[in-house]
């Protein structure tokens, strides 16, 4: 049987294709009601990974369950989520920097912490490639955030 814990679980397995496809699945289910948000200790753990995919897909969800963190679990790991600007993966920050407007409309509380994050952040141990796509998406998301 197909329960939310089995598909929790999945997400940091070693098959990528099943995880992403679960991964949907979650936000589907997510933004229905606040079964999934019982996970947010998973979802918070999962930013420690070592896997790129992992963290992402932790995030993703954490950021999609954040307005039912009824325990503030993400407030008390605000600092780790925002550590992420820092990844060695600049795919993953990138999706950082796409989700952390959305985190901030439904967290309002961690607004100001998620400008000054984004306001300090640098980019400038990425490739000449990357950088400027980073500080592009800072930017949108700044502005987004009225900054």
């Amino acid at each position: 049987m197909e329960t939310i814990e089995n598909l929790v679980i999945s997400l940091t397995g070693k098959d990528n294709m099943l995880a992403d496809a679960n991964l949907r699945k979650l936000e589907n289910i997510s933004s229905g009601n606040d079964k999934v948000a019982a996970f947010i200790p998973s979802f918070l753990s999962m930013l420690e990974s070592s896997n790129s995919f992992v963290r992402t897909r932790g995030l993703r969800l954490l950021v999609l369950n954040s307005n039912k963190d009824y325990g503030n679990l993400i407030e008390g790991h605000l600092s780790d989520l925002l550590n992420m600007l820092n990844d060695k993966s600049p795919i993953a920050v990138r999706q950082l920097l796409k989700s952390l407007p959305i985190l901030a409309e439904r967290r309002p509380d961690l607004k100001n912490q998620i400008i000054e994050a984004l306001a300090k952040a640098s980019f400038s141990q990425y490739r000449d490639s990357m950088a400027p796509l980073l500080e592009k998406d800072r930017e949108i998301a700044l502005d987004i955030l009225g900054k």
